[in-house]
């Protein structure tokens, strides 16, 4: 079981992950929880997925389908695309801003789940006080794939 302090940067961490994967993976993945395997977690039936909002660009976080770590900078239309042409259903966490109610609608058009989440959340699992956007989707990933509660 790999564990990770609260001093390992969360990109030293996802560069990790992806290296053992890259070393030890040659099929997809079927099912996953970060610390422990490389497979793919999937909650009620859906791949978790942390995305920060930002002004113009947002930052996404989610595993492949050979269990990699994808955590990297979009457009608003690179996002767009990205749900409307998902093979897989997410469930997306997303931090309550201004714009988590317009992306929260337009996700769940398209079939994916959406919890908005408070900033608070992501704030107690920031490293070293750094709360960038992308240390943001790690943690809203990390939320959702490891303090899942079911409402």
């Amino acid at each position: 079981m790999t564990t990770h302090s609260y001093s390992t940067s969360p990109r030293a961490i996802v560069a990790s992950l992806n290296e053992s994967v890259n070393q030890n993976n040659t099929q997809p993945a079927v099912s996953v929880n970060i610390n422990s395997s490389r497979t793919i977690t999937l909650i009620d039936g859906f791949k978790p997925m942390g995305i920060d909002l930002a002004a113009r660009k947002y930052q996404i976080c989610y595993q492949d389908s050979m269990g990699r770590m994808i955590n990297k900078e979009v457009s608003k239309s690179e996002l767009r695309q990205f749900l409307i042409n998902a093979e897989d259903k997410y469930l997306i966490g997303i931090e309550a801003c201004s714009g988590a109610s317009y992306w929260s609608r337009f996700a769940q058009a398209y079939g994916h789940t959406v919890k908005v989440m408070s900033g608070r959340m992501t704030r107690a699992l920031s490293w070293h006080r750094n709360k960038d956007d992308f240390t943001d989707a790690y943690s809203l990933y990390q939320i959702l794939n490891e303090c899942w509660f079911r409402v």
